[in-house]
């Protein structure tokens, strides 16, 4: 029951952070990004949360050298790397879908991320969850183990 309280809480955070608006007035979701235009690389900062086998809270680490590189993969996919170099590693491959403000995927555990532009500049908001997985009760359950949030601002 504690696991499943935990997902729950987990998952309105996350719904429910999509619907504010965005602290700068100056950002907008991007609803017209062409895959090239997101294609490159970016930096900024991030957190990242572990869990124990119970999914509680052991680790936070906060980190202003986040990074992410996303490139092309096939016709309609796109290849991410995420993370903080010696903290956190996630490479994940995503559909790309034209006039989508958002990447996702349940590749390498959850990854979900909003693409925000001011002018030319892209700036990426995201968060990759990874989980790992207990028999309880002869069924097998998933734990969260790490939730990493970011946010990153195209460098090249």
């Amino acid at each position: 029951m504690k696991n499943w309280s935990i997902y729950i809480c987990i998952f309105l955070i996350t719904a429910f952070s999509g619907c504010k608006k965005d602290e700068s007035s100056n950002w907008e979701r991007c609803l017209d990004c062409s895959r090239e235009m997101v294609i490159g690389t970016y930096s900024g900062k991030a957190t990242l949360q572990e869990f124990d086998e119970e999914s509680v809270l052991i680790n936070t680490v906060h980190s202003d050298d986040a990074y992410l590189m996303l490139t092309v993969s096939g016709n309609n996919s796109i290849d991410i790397s995420t993370g903080v170099i010696n903290v956190f590693n996630a490479s994940i491959n995503a559909q790309w879908n034209e006039g989508n403000y958002t990447i996702s995927s349940f590749s390498d555990g959850e990854f979900h991320a909003e693409i925000w532009h001011q002018g030319n500049q892209i700036k990426i908001k995201g968060m990759n969850k990874r989980y790992s997985t207990i028999i309880e009760n002869d069924s097998v359950v998933p734990v969260l183990r790490s939730f990493f949030d970011f946010e990153v601002i195209k460098t090249e």
